[in-house]
């Protein structure tokens, strides 16, 4: 079914190859303190500033360099860039979430990869996961458990969000891109942004403001009805940013998105399927209709809408005693949800007339966090940190039926957390360097379930430790060795579970790695091997209530995972730059248990062995990029390729969806100088037919909901108009 990925297979492997070659050639080939051809690239994933090659742990980090030239703008181009992140869709943008290194959330539970914007977050699934990005200075990813840094839920990484701060000089930019999907609708995607000083050399400010209006490519065969998928996205935001001593500075950004999609889910339900009869259950267990025979089209009386509205605020503040740093980053975010979708995705009504769920999510929530750290000089750097996190939920989810509506969810959680922390690096020697970091996180949720007014309460505390080696037997060379410990929060089921709650899930994580420099300057690459052990795993299960599945979570699972992932920066000759990164995974469930609907589908509830959801066995991507001054040098032609390998994953744990393998190829051709660039650009240039996510239902003999497949986006090709100043 797959005949790409064996080809593919051969190629990374022998890549993987290269990369081993270069780490062992990399002490010979470079020279202390040589020049490279690449800009040292400065992240904050430590929460203070450092060079990534320098780092012990896995980083991928995205400047505005690259994501300028790459056109990066949704979740799915970054995904598509960083092999080993995912963002899988379960049932279309609503639920987008990311997913590192096989570490995914059960269905529609709290991530297990924390989504951080200027240093805040509200930690939960919804935020910022299908966001359009625009006016960034860069995107930092981390791979692996972070648990000193950033505590619960960063149980699988982090991605960090850094939005431009302004500074002394006025600048800015327009842009605008103009495409047209085949078979489907048009996309224009505007921004726009200015910084400058308002007094010099004290206070600064900015505005910036991105428009993203997607036609959409899916047809309704019910009624004829084109382009049904189409969605728009709006982002504004400020910053004012004042420097009034030489050591103190404060910033206060505040941003506004919001999302109006006009279904509320587009997914496609892969053929043959009827009214969900007990037959036609049994095919599904057995793996038909196959959830790759999905088209890109959709069939349903009733499409839904999918709305979303996000703010933020966040003030930065940073004191410099000299010998020792004060920051504190107060937060404060609000987002608001409503989604409607029809139950069935069918042109027929269930028995019960036409049922779709409407569902209503309101969060508010702050968080502060003071830290001191030492000023990086000397052999010893430390960082000692306070977190506190408050954050209320209110639910409401309705079935409506045609015999009126069925009230299912009417709830208010609160969550409300603290931690304090402490990470330590000596310099052993000139060349050896220990660390080590210990948090301590403590929390309290309750649920109020606002129809009986009952109140349900948990808590947990856990301690979390990080072990790190590096050694640098050059100054271009680092090998690295971790050690973490990672969790992932418990919390309280429904009302109507026979469970009334759940224990944290936790991971071992062990990773070896190196970055470096090679090739006189000229290369940069990174690569790192990884085990992961995964115990008290949180997974979802079903209890038949006579009429509804009830979702409910328990602690059931035990999983492994290891694998290898790494990547290459050179430049083969002046202006002709490639980049290649590959990831491979082996994940798999070794003690597990499905949801106890599974004998209704013909299937064996025991999942040991079983592929972990949302997990590519191989990524890979590949960015070629050539760049030639023409006329005279006041111009400069760009030409770039950009491919991306996913291999074939599974979308539930019974392992009877299984989402085929796929290749994107994107490109782009234009000229550009200091300040104006035009061209023209074709993304997914083959037309590759893919799932981004997908589900399976468990067995319900009255309410039909059937397998559902997330396509993919056509081949979309336009133009590009950029000016800078």
């Amino acid at each position: 079914m797959n005949t790409i990925q064996p080809t593919c297979r051969n190629l990374l492997a022998k890549a993987a190859l290269l990369l081993s070659i270069l780490l062992v050639a990399a002490p010979l080939t470079a020279q202390d303190g040589q020049e490279t051809a690449f800009e040292e690239i400065l992240v904050t994933a430590s929460k203070r500033t450092e060079n990534v090659q320098d780092l012990p742990f896995s980083v991928v980090a995205i400047t505005e360099q690259m994501i300028n030239d790459s056109q990066l703008a949704t979740t799915q181009d970054l995904a598509q860039m960083t092999p080993g992140l995912t963002f899988i869709e379960t049932i279309g943008r609503a639920t987008g979430t990311p997913a590192i290194r096989g570490i995914s959330p059960i269905a529609f539970q709290d991530p297990t990869v924390l989504v951080y914007t200027d240093g805040f977050t509200l930690g939960l699934t919804g935020e910022s996961n299908n966001a359009y990005l625009f006016d960034l200075e860069r995107i930092e990813v981390l791979k692996g458990p972070y648990p000193t840094l950033y505590g619960r839920n960063a149980l699988g990484g982090v991605i960090n969000y850094i939005v431009k701060k302004p500074g002394d000089e006025f600048e800015g930019h327009a842009g605008a891109e103009w495409g047209s999907i085949k078979d489907g609708a048009g996309v224009l995607e505007t921004s726009f942004s200015a910084s400058g000083p308002l007094v010099p050399d004290r206070l600064y400010a900015k505005v910036a403001a991105g428009y993203r209006d997607d036609g959409g490519f899916l047809d309704n065969l019910l009624d004829g009805a084109t382009n049904v998928n189409g969605h728009e996205d709006l982002n504004v935001g400020g910053i004012l940013r004042a420097t009034p001593s030489d050591n103190l500075e404060v910033t206060l950004t505040s941003s506004f998105a919001q999302a109006d999609d006009a279904c509320g889910d587009c997914s496609n339900v892969p053929q043959p399927w009827g009214l969900g009869t007990f037959p036609e259950y049994v095919l599904l267990g057995q793996g038909t209709p196959d959830i790759n025979d999905a088209e890109r089209s959709v069939s349903q009386d009733l499409l839904g809408f999918f709305d979303k509205e996000e703010q933020r605020h966040v003030l930065n503040l940073s004191y410099d005693f000299g010998a020792v740093n004060l920051t504190n980053i107060l937060g404060y975010g609000e987002l608001d949800i409503h989604t409607k979708a029809d139950i069935n995705r069918l042109p027929s009504p269930t028995l019960f007339g036409q049922v779709a769920f409407d569902n209503f999510v309101d969060m508010q929530g702050w968080s502060n966090e003071l830290r001191l750290s030492s000023s990086g000089e000397g052999a010893l750097r430390w960082l000692l940190g306070f977190y506190y996190f408050d954050l209320g939920r209110d639910q409401v989810i309705t079935v409506d039926t045609l015999f009126g509506t069925i009230p299912i969810e009417d709830s208010t959680r609160d969550i409300e957390s603290y931690a304090v922390y402490v990470n330590a690096d000596y310099d052993i020697s000139e060349r050896f360097t220990l660390g080590f970091g210990l948090r301590y996180d403590e929390e309290q949720t309750s649920i109020t379930d606002h129809a009986p007014g009952t109140i349900r309460e948990g808590d947990a505390n856990e301690i979390l430790p990080k072990i790190t080696a590096s050694y640098r037997p050059s100054d271009d060379l680092t090998l690295y060795a971790t050690v973490s410990k990672g969790y992932h929060a418990g919390g309280l089921n429904g009302s109507g579970a026979p469970l009334p709650a759940y224990d944290p899930e936790f991971l071992w994580n062990y990773e070896i790695g190196a970055k470096g420099i090679a090739l006189e300057g000229r290369m940069r690459y990174d690569i790192a091997a990884f085990y992961m052990d995964w115990t008290d795993q949180q997974l979802e299960t079903f209890f038949f209530n006579g009429f509804f599945n009830v979702a409910y979570v328990i602690n059931a699972g035990e999983s492994r995972v290891y694998g290898i992932d790494g990547s290459i920066q050179a430049e083969l000759a002046d202006g002709l730059t490639v980049s290649a990164a590959l990831a491979w995974l082996n994940a798999k469930y070794v003690e597990a248990t499905a949801s106890q609907t599974a004998p209704g589908l013909g299937l064996d509830p025991d999942i040991s062995g079983n592929d972990m959801i949302n997990t590519p066995d191989v990524a890979g991507t590949l960015s070629v990029q050539y760049l030639r001054p023409i006329r005279g040098g006041r111009w400069n032609m760009r030409l770039r390729f950009d491919g991306n390998y996913n291999g074939e994953y599974a979308i539930d744990s019974l392992n009877v969806g299984i989402a085929d393998a796929y290749f994107l190829v994107n490109a782009y051709a234009g000229i550009q100088n200091e300040h104006l660039e035009v061209g023209v650009f074709a993304r997914n240039l083959f037309d590759e037919e893919y799932l981004t996510g997908g589900f399976v239902p468990g067995f319900n003999p009255f309410l039909a909901f059937p397998p559902l497949a997330s396509i993919g986006r056509p081949q979309t090709v336009g133009v590009r108009l950029r000016y800078s100043f």
